[in-house]
């Protein structure tokens, strides 16, 4: 749907809830907007992750004025809570649904920041937020709070199911957060023949489980489909191509480089949770530094049976030096002993 020029002006940031509020004064009451894929086209993706599940606790964050919340209402899904920091939707919302639609929820609430307990939802369905937040003026620091928030939110063998328009730096930020534990498919949306949209829109279909375990991504990218924006698709389909790469080789048992961010996002395992006996080998460092790097070995001693208290030894012993500064590497090694 086209946006006139002072509606346009209203949204110039994405991320600024003050913009928000006055573009939905401006449109005024009672109106639904898409800013892309409608209704007809993702129904059939979206019903196909959702067969038989109708009793699913749905979570629809950055919900807007999209009509999709009720479509899915009215094909029998009755528990979904839509949330939108903007209270001027949140109000035109309440008063459009709550008679005719009782049981579906409305909250004011910033998706970055989601008063919600852990594990509450069994399917989070994203169209556009993700890509509001990503303001190449920001980066990725609202996305990553965002996607943090989503995948606590979200139980443990539930479905995170993003429409996006796979921007590159949109695409990186959801290939890295769910390297590790998450099983990822992503299609192309078919648009209808009259479209006059010169994007394609995707679903990226993430589904939570165990840390640690690394799955290959499944690409159903049509690159023949009709009215597939082909130059889109084609950057799509190489981005998981050299993840997959990336993917495999963490397979592969060879030394891989792992960051901080890598072990929060759970490259091996929870490391808050004690494992008994567990023994890993890492390497540590910051990808494209040329100065440090530090092989690792996490060990979890068996469980005892004196007092609960930690135990961690630390030893870094210099490896090898480069002349000329090129690469100072170190080996450490993290004796760690938990005694329960």
């Amino acid at each position: 749907m086209a946006t006139t020029p002072a509606l346009h002006d209203a949204l110039l940031d994405f991320t600024s809830r003050e913009n928000w509020d006055k573009f939905f004064a401006l449109r005024g009451d009672g109106d639904s907007f898409e800013w892309y894929a409608e209704w007809p086209q993702i129904k059939a993706p979206l019903l196909s992750l959702l067969l038989g599940e109708e009793g699913t606790e749905i979570l629809v964050p950055g919900c807007g004025s999209s009509s999709l919340s009720e479509q899915l209402y009215d094909l029998g899904f009755r528990r979904i809570t839509n949330v939108d920091f903007s209270r001027v939707i949140v109000a035109d919302m309440l008063r459009r649904h709550a008679r005719v639609r009782p049981q579906m929820r409305w909250r004011v609430m910033d998706m970055t920041n989601m008063q919600f307990p852990d594990g509450s939802f069994d399917f989070i369905l994203d169209k556009g937020g993700l890509d509001a937040l990503m303001e190449p003026e920001v980066g990725t620091k609202l996305g990553m709070k965002y996607l943090d928030e989503a995948k606590r939110v979200l139980k443990l063998g539930g479905k995170f199911a993003c429409f996006t328009l796979a921007e590159s730096h949109v695409l990186d930020l959801l290939l890295s957060e769910f390297r590790f534990g998450w099983d990822m498919t992503i299609q192309a949306i078919a648009s209808e023949p009259s479209s006059k949209s010169a994007f394609q829109t995707f679903m990226v279909v993430m589904v939570k489980g165990k840390m640690g375990v690394v799955h290959t991504i499944k690409s159903l990218v049509d690159q023949s489909a009709e009215y597939c924006n082909m130059q889109q698709a084609n950057a799509v389909i190489h981005a998981l191509q050299n993840e997959n790469k990336i993917r495999e080789s963490h397979n592969s048992g060879v030394d891989i480089l792992f960051s901080l961010r890598d072990l929060q996002l759970g490259a091996i395992g929870d490391l808050k949770v004690i494992v008994p006996g567990r023994r890993r080998q890492l390497i540590l460092g910051e990808q494209g530094s040329s100065l440090y790097c530090y092989k690792a070995v996490l060990m979890d001693a068996k469980n005892q049976t004196e007092t609960f208290a930690y135990h961690c030894g630390v030893f870094i012993v210099p490896k090898v030096c480069y002349i000329l500064s090129i690469c100072t590497c170190a080996l450490i090694v993290f004796f760690i002993t938990i005694t329960v």
